[in-house]
């Protein structure tokens, strides 16, 4: 929402402030959630690698946003005397298609599994286990 926001509601700074904001909770949430939703989808002996291959998606994601960004701020780019700016569609096309690959992140978060499995939720903690185990030394 805040980079469809960002992408055609940007003309007084307020505007800008507000969709800023909203996109700054939105990826504080994003970063925070997306370790525990994936170590919750995942069995207790593949929480490792499926913890891994979240965060090499993410930055092959971001790597791929970035290159997209600067394509498209390339193709709209103003030379000036004090260096190169950038025109307004460049940045819209930048922000819509932001916002188009946070609507197909949000399909994929409601079609990957979540919660927790019932496998996790029947581990034990390490004292309770260290307890039972002096217990029958």
């Amino acid at each position: 929402m805040s980079t469809a926001g960002l992408a055609y509601l940007r003309s007084t700074l307020w505007e800008v402030l507000v969709w800023v904001v909203l996109y700054g909770l939105a990826m504080g949430v994003a970063y925070g959630g997306t370790p525990n939703l994936v170590l919750q989808a995942s069995p207790p002996e593949s929480q490792g690698i499926a913890a891994t291959t979240a965060t090499l998606f993410g930055n092959i994601g971001n790597g791929f946003m970035i290159q997209v960004a600067f394509v498209a701020l390339a193709a709209h780019a103003i030379p000036g005397s004090n260096g190169t700016y950038y025109a307004s569609p460049g940045y819209t096309i930048v922000f819509a298609a932001t916002a188009i690959f946070a609507v197909l992140g949000l399909i994929v978060t409601f079609t990957v599994p979540h919660g927790r499995r019932r496998d996790v939720l029947e581990m034990r903690a390490g004292e309770e286990v260290a307890v039972e185990v002096a217990a029958t030394r």
